[in-house]
C-alpha cells in the first residue's frame, strides 16, 4: 500500500517515525501497525476510553500483533474531579497493565491550545517531562536501526 511505502522511505530518512493516527481500526492503520516496531495506546481514564482499550487489546493479539510491541499510555489531561475512575479501577478493567501514566499539569493545556510543545520547556525530573522521557529511553533503547511507532489513540492526548 502507499502507507507501507511512505512508512518504508520514513524509516530511511529519520531515526524514528511517531505516527499518531485515528482512533479506528482500518486498513491504513493495520499497515502502519504492520510496519511498527512499538505501537503506543494513548487513552484517558474515562470509561468509554477504557473500555475501548479493553476490548481493542484482544482484537490487535487476534490479527498477530504481539503484546510485546504493545505499550498502553493512560493520559491524564485533565483536573481531577469527583466520581472520575481510579488508576486502580482503570487497571482492573484492562487485560494487561499500563506501562505509563502522564500526569495532569495545567500548563500542558495550555500549550496544547497555544500549539507550544510542552515537553521543550518541562523539566525530565517529574511529572509529564518524567514520563516522555522514560518513553524516549524506551524507545531509544529498542535495537532496530529505524523503528515506526504506531499511536492508535483513543482520544487526542495533550501536545507533546
Amino acid at each position: 500500500s502507499s502507507m507501507s511505502r511512505l512508512l518504508g522511505l520514513a524509516r530511511r530518512a529519520f531515526s524514528f517515525v511517531v505516527v499518531d493516527t485515528f482512533p479506528m481500526l482500518d486498513s491504513t492503520v493495520m499497515a502502519i501497525l504492520d510496519n511498527s516496531d512499538l505501537a503506543y495506546l494513548v487513552f484517558q481514564g474515562a470509561a468509554p476510553s477504557v473500555y475501548g482499550v479493553a476490548r481493542l487489546i484482544p482484537i490487535l493479539e487476534g490479527i498477530g500483533f504481539q503484546s510485546d510491541r504493545l505499550r498502553l499510555i493512560l493520559n491524564h489531561n485533565h483536573a481531577s474531579y469527583p466520581g472520575e475512575l481510579g488508576e486502580k479501577e482503570i487497571t482492573g478493567r484492562l487485560p494487561r497493565p499500563v506501562d505509563y501514566v502522564t500526569p495532569y499539569q495545567k500548563r500542558l493545556l495550555m500549550a496544547m491550545n497555544n500549539g507550544e510543545p510542552h515537553i521543550l520547556r518541562a523539566t525530565r525530573m517529574f511529572g509529564f517531562g518524567k514520563v516522555v522521557s522514560r518513553i524516549a529511553d524506551e524507545l531509544e533503547a529498542t535495537q532496530s536501526d529505524s523503528r515506526v511507532i504506531a499511536e492508535p489513540q483513543l482520544l487526542r492526548k495533550a501536545a507533546v
